[in-house]
């Protein structure tokens, strides 16, 4: 593997890094968004 190979695998891991950070974000907050509806579904 040369040098550059290297680095573009370095960058590719830290990409699919950030990706899978971001998809637990919007996770969260999909959790996050379902408990307020059902909150204030439980309210009416």
């Amino acid at each position: 593997m040369t040098t550059q190979q290297r680095r573009d695998q370095i960058q590719i891991m830290e990409l699919e890094g950030f990706a899978a950070l971001e998809q637990l974000l919007l996770i969260q907050d999909e959790r996050e968004q379902t408990q307020q509806i059902r909150d204030m579904q439980a309210t009416d």
